[in-house]
């Protein structure tokens, strides 16, 4: 009897090597340049926090697809982070509410989800963006557009499709990275 190879790694979750993380960072780079330019601060959400208090912020599905572990310390259970924004509203909540409106965060993280194997999807995703709080109306669905706009304008994408609460923001396939070799490695499918 045979055993099954074993993967190096999980399925869903990737590595990246030295040319791949240069690639990444320098996505980043441009990403949070424009950020900047545009008045948003970088914030840092912890990895995982207590779902109790996050899951008021997540839809039950997303629950669903969490990893979750009990905190030793207090037998409370721990949510890996399955998305930044209840993270975000939560720092909001309970540590920014003295500063002056709007707020324009942003951040850089990696969120984790469990899919099944044969779904084909990654567990460990890779996420940046950015959020407006506090102004309502047209100029505030506008703004976050305008600045996503701007970030791929600026990586050299000319041909996008980009559209309000959608999970990703895709090129068309006749799109082109600038350089002749396509787009960065990371930006693909990547397989365990």
């Amino acid at each position: 009897m045979t055993r099954p190879a074993r993967s190096p790694i999980p399925q869903g979750v990737a590595t990246f090597l030295p040319v791949e993380a240069g690639e990444k960072r320098a996505v980043e780079d441009v990403v949070f340049s424009v950020f900047r330019e545009h008045g948003y601060r970088e914030v840092i959400p912890p990895t995982f926090e207590y779902l109790d208090i996050l899951a008021p912020g997540l839809d039950a599905e997303l629950i669903e697809k969490s990893y979750k572990v009990v905190d030793r310390a207090t037998g409370r259970i721990l949510v890996v982070r399955p998305d930044v924004t209840a993270q975000i509203a939560r720092m909001v909540a309970m540590g920014m509410v003295n500063q002056p409106f709007p707020l324009r965060l942003c951040y850089s993280v990696n969120v984790f989800r469990y899919e099944p194997e044969h779904a084909g999807r990654d567990r460990e995703i890779f996420q940046i963006g950015l959020e407006l709080i506090g102004p309502k109306g047209t100029a505030a669905d506008v703004e976050p557009i305008m600045v996503a706009a701007e970030c791929l304008r600026r990586l050299g994408w000319r041909r996008c499709c980009t559209r309000p609460a959608c999970v990703a923001v895709l090129p068309k396939p006749s799109l082109r990275y600038p350089n002749s070799t396509g787009a960065p490695k990371f930006w693909r499918k990547r397989r365990a």
